[in-house]
């Protein structure tokens, strides 16, 4: 089966970066062949495209478990308490206000405060921006997770582990 990559429609495939690795034009010509009746040169593209977006799935997957774990070992809290729900939302939403989170785990904007700055003295979210445009938190282990798995390179390296 030949190596070709499908890459998504986001993805900079006019790029001379792309058009050297032949992944643009391998493509074209699958979709060329396919409008004259050959089928197998576009499914073998998308076969071996479903088959990348499934190990890269299940790696960053496993790699967002490995955050959450993480996470679970810092918290001492008592069960029940909004601290364990906290993650589950930021991997959901990895950048949040405190009136974002008091919404999301319907609790008081006291508390919610409260729950971020713990947060971030677990080292689990870290403040970004200013008073003028409002404090907004991230939670930066796993936008790493996540900007890795979109660009070329750290799509490389997953594969390749």
């Amino acid at each position: 089966m030949a190596a070709f990559v499908i890459y998504p429609d986001a993805t900079p495939l006019g790029s001379r970066r792309y058009r050297a690795n032949g992944y643009v034009d391998q493509y074209m010509n699958a979709l060329d062949v396919y409008h004259e009746g050959q089928i197998e040169p576009i499914a073998e593209c998308l076969a071996v495209a479903l088959e990348l977006a499934a190990v890269i799935g299940s790696r960053v997957a496993a790699d967002v478990d490995a955050v959450l774990v993480e996470w679970r070992s810092v918290n001492t809290d008592r069960a029940g308490s909004a601290s364990h729900e906290l993650p589950a939302l930021l991997v959901e939403q990895p950048v949040v206000n405190v009136s974002y989170v008091a919404s999301c785990l319907a609790i008081s904007e006291r508390t919610a405060r409260s729950l971020v700055a713990t947060a971030c003295g677990r080292d689990i979210l870290q403040k970004m921006g200013n008073a003028r445009r409002g404090a907004f938190y991230q939670a930066a282990d796993l936008i790493s997770v996540l900007e890795e798995a979109s660009s070329l390179q750290g799509i490389r390296r997953i594969a390749a582990r």
